[in-house]
């Protein structure tokens, strides 16, 4: 139950939101009742209601592309459309256009961490470590902080004489005009995010990995608190001089040696160590499953040519056979064995193939077995496909097919028979393969191919299949199934 709640939230995130914003609006009222908290939070939550909808919808879909465009109709269009309408109708509600704002702001933020940051994320040569990462929010929110300042300007709401309140609003008529003013705010917030930027880095460089983890705590502790003291008088002092702490009202002590300009120092250095270790561990178990991906496809391939070479050593025999006879299909048997080999060789070793080259696969299969049918046989391939390019790991079902050949056909002097049906239906995949067995196959029905089929499967959908195997009345049966939630996660190797 937890997990499925989990799996929305981002739907979480929105709703959080509309909770801090109930919070600091009481707060700023003279009566802080819950009654006062409901009302705020009801009005503040129908407002991000079609933004949860479209959030909790996206957590439910498969299909990437779709759920990019949810992501773009939850923030960007619906989130964008109701800021300009607020902002028009609403203007003096900055709480209620806060709303919508940090919503949209949490929403690019998860959103370009998790593009970057993602395990199933290729790493392409531009793709920027965590560092880099900080100082693109870093320079987002200074545009964002920019805008709404100079946006605020002159808006009796806001703007005094003796400070300047950062209201949730975006003129561009303003930020056009009043330019340079904007960029001066821009190049202020950003020098004061970049004092608290250093201060994580050099926790992140230099403090935990010399003195924490060389050193112990106490070492670390003193090396803190010695950073401190040496930096934020200069960084206190640098601040003073912006023009900005004199236009918001002083947000910094009066003296750059006071120890709340210190304190704000020591906040970051504690807050940026779990942070630091948690992109430790991220970083620690994204080689471990790196490594583990390879070691994946390494035990693949070798399973693989496991497969392979006992399908040519019996199709050679067959053929083999067939040429004593000097029979005439024994060069189109050949050119088909040579269709067969390509497939192996080439088509193979693509992570999925269409179900129909897998079907054309089994097909020419059973056509160069037929070749050595000492006994009558009775096969049959019946087919219900919705979706012609239905994607699956090459060589899974045949393996099924080689497994009845070997025990149950081979074998056989008596009448047999070999019964396959495959079907495809809203992305599930179901093979069942049944043949006649003159003898309890309970000692061999576990043989190298069946295990190296269960292995592989293991492999490539984890947790999305089942393989089944039983007996009853001499017929020997073995089912496959892959679920339709399997497509995803193969697609990523």
């Amino acid at each position: 139950m937890i997990k499925k709640l989990l799996q929305y939230y981002e739907a979480w995130m929105v709703t959080v939101v509309a909770i801090l914003m109930s919070l600091l609006a009481v707060n700023n009222r003279e009566e802080s009742t819950w009654s006062a908290f409901g009302t705020h939070f009801i009005q503040y939550l129908g407002i991000v209601t079609p933004m949860i909808v479209l959030l909790v919808v996206r957590a439910n879909t498969l299909d990437s592309k779709r759920a990019h465009q949810l992501w773009l109709a939850a923030y960007i269009l619906y989130g964008g459309t109701c800021y300009v309408i607020l902002q028009t109708i609403y203007y003096q509600n900055a709480y209620l256009i806060g709303t919508i704002l940090v919503s949209i702001a949490t929403g690019i933020v998860n959103g370009l961490y998790n593009y970057f940051f993602s395990e199933k994320q290729t790493k392409p040569w531009w793709q920027i470590n965590f560092n880099t990462f900080l100082l693109i929010i870093m320079c987002l929110f200074a545009l964002l902080m920019a805008m709404m300042s100079i946006s605020s300007e002159g808006n009796p709401a806001y703007d005094s004489q003796e400070r300047l309140l950062i209201g949730p609003v975006i003129d561009g008529k303003k930020i056009l005009f009043g330019f340079p003013g904007f960029i001066g705010y821009f190049v202020q917030y950003f020098t004061l995010y970049w004092f608290g930027y250093a201060f994580f880095y050099i926790n992140q460089k230099l403090l935990i990995p010399i003195l924490f983890k060389q050193r112990g705590l106490f070492v670390y502790t003193a090396g803190v608190f010695g950073t401190i003291m040496i930096c934020y008088p200069l960084m206190a002092q640098i601040a003073k001089w912006m023009p900005l702490d004199k236009r918001l009202g002083g947000i910094f002590a009066a003296s750059p040696f006071d120890i709340e300009n210190g304190f704000i120092a020591f906040i970051i250095m504690l807050f940026s160590l779990p942070v630091i270790w948690v992109m430790d561990w991220l970083q620690q178990r994204h080689q471990i499953t790196i490594l583990q991906k390879q070691q994946a496809e390494t035990e693949l391939n070798l399973l693989k040519q496991q497969i392979n070479p006992h399908f040519f050593f019996n199709t050679l025999n067959n053929l083999y056979a067939l040429s004593l006879t000097q029979a005439k299909q024994t060069p189109a048997k050949i050119q088909q064995l040579s269709e067969l080999m390509r497939y192996v060789i080439y088509q193979s070793q693509s992570p999925t193939v269409p179900i129909t080259a897998e079907i054309t696969y089994l097909e020419d299969y059973l056509s160069l077995q037929s070749i050595r049918k000492h006994h009558p046989v009775d096969i049959s391939f019946e087919k219900d496909i919705d979706d012609d390019q239905y994607q699956i790991a090459p060589l899974l079902l045949v393996i099924l097919l080689e497994n009845a050949i070997k025990h149950g056909i081979e074998p056989s002097t008596q009448e047999s028979f070999v019964d396959l049906v495959l079907t495809v239906k809203n992305n599930n995949l179901t093979f069942v393969c049944t043949n006649s067995v003159e003898t309890n196959p309970t000692s061999h029905s576990r043989g190298i191919g069946l295990e190296n089929l269960a292995r592989r499967l293991q492999l490539l959908y984890p947790g999305n299949h089942s393989l089944e195997t039983g007996y009853t009345n001499n017929t020997f049966t073995a089912t496959i199934k892959i679920f339709a939630h399997a497509i995803k996660s193969i697609d990523h190797r």
